[in-house]
């Protein structure tokens, strides 16, 4: 699995390796009146042995821009890793303020080449390289906006369309009205070297209008197989991992695994419990071969929806709640009625699942807005 650390993310090709790192731009700390800080990244990967197999050090100047708020900045470079566990340790360090942040991560790239790499959307403000969260955020006037993807699968075309698509399996080709097809020929260019798998670096500035109005996706067509990616847009999910410790990890994991694989799960040493993780993971990817997990990615978005929503305070987080367990479980129900003050009764919320047939009664009985479920007995 390339991406195990959801702020470090490598793609491993035959001739070389691609490394990102994603830094949350609400992360970046300013001094109270300046508009600028300097900070300094560094990233050192070791092996099994503690042998140090790459090291990559890159100083940003960042300006204050509220136009960058809930984006995140991307540092990328190219190295030469084989497979194997790698201990990842990636520095923050404020040049301006001082202080520095430090985040160990246990990685694990596979002996399988990344077969597609996440297709990376970059733009450009004001001298600043970001991912945005999404294409309708982009109400300022950016200076460039590009698609950067790298794979080794020996690909027929590629097709990037953001508009209804009329698939042709005969063909081999989609035809729409809003599309950009680009042959295996493509030249490498841009933020990636060349590679001799393949890798692309796609102006999709004039197309902005449309791609806030259709969705874009991505093809990839070798043979009489195709497979589609989305575009990589910056979500807090990827940075689950910093969030939730492992042990809390676990625990949601019950609300997704059957009760033998969580039993199996929670028999394993602590120290090997991440890497287990991953594996387990796996097993549920939809997409094998691309670096995506939509099945995990929902999940994560899930716990990070639920924490929003219902957690109360500090000591008692949203994912941990009753609403938040059949948030995760079930996502978002198709229609919810409340009565704040119900004549002789607690206050209840009611959640009806319609697609499900279910149905979930929360009431609170202590009146401090912690709902707890009621028929416990439907949830199963």
């Amino acid at each position: 699995m390339d991406l195990t650390a959801q702020d470090i993310i490598i793609e491993r090709y035959k001739n070389q390796s691609e490394v990102w790192i994603i830094i949350p731009y609400n992360d970046i700390v300013f001094g109270k009146k300046a508009d600028t800080v300097k900070y300094q990244i560094s990233l050192i990967l070791r092996d099994e042995r503690k042998r140090q197999v790459a090291k990559h050090e890159e100083t940003l100047q960042i300006k204050r821009l509220t136009e960058l708020q809930n984006t995140a900045l991307p540092v990328h470079f190219s190295t030469s890793i084989g497979a194997g566990k790698l201990d990842a340790t990636l520095i923050l360090k404020n040049l301006t303020l001082g202080g520095k942040r430090t985040i160990n991560k246990k990685i694990v790239l596979g002996n399988q080449y990344t077969e597609i790499g996440f297709a990376y959307t970059i733009a450009e403000y004001q001298g600043h390289r970001f991912i945005p969260v999404s294409f309708d955020e982009l109400s300022f006037p950016v200076n460039t906006l590009e698609l950067v993807q790298g794979y080794s699968l020996e690909v027929d075309s590629i097709h990037v369309s953001f508009a209804n698509v009329v698939f042709s399996p005969l063909q081999q080709t989609a035809i729409l009205t809003d599309s950009l097809q680009i042959r295996n020929t493509i030249s490498s260019a841009g933020l990636f070297k060349p590679a001799a798998e393949g890798s692309y670096h796609l102006d999709l500035l004039r197309y902005l209008p449309a791609l806030k109005r259709y969705p874009l996706k991505i093809g990839f067509y070798e043979k009489n197989i195709h497979y589609w990616v989305e575009p990589f847009l910056f979500n807090q999910w990827y940075f689950y991992g910093l969030k939730y410790p492992v042990g809390d990890q676990l625990e949601q994991l019950r609300y997704f695994a059957s009760q033998n694989e969580w039993q199996a799960l929670s028999a394993i040493p602590r120290k090997q419990l991440p890497e287990a993780i991953e594996n387990y993971w796996q097993k549920y990817d939809p997409s094998p071969g691309t670096l995506r997990n939509e099945t995990r990615e929902e999940f994560y978005s899930r716990i990070a929806r639920a924490d929003e929503l219902f957690t109360i305070h500090k000591k008692i987080k949203g994912w941990k709640s009753d609403r938040g367990r059949i948030y995760i479980k079930f996502g978002p129900p198709d229609e919810i009625s409340s009565e704040a003050f119900p004549m002789g009764s607690f206050p209840y919320i009611v959640w009806n699942y319609y697609r499900l047939d279910k149905q979930f009664y929360f009431s609170d009985s202590g009146g401090f807005g912690q709902y707890q479920l009621r028929n416990k007995e439907d949830e199963y």
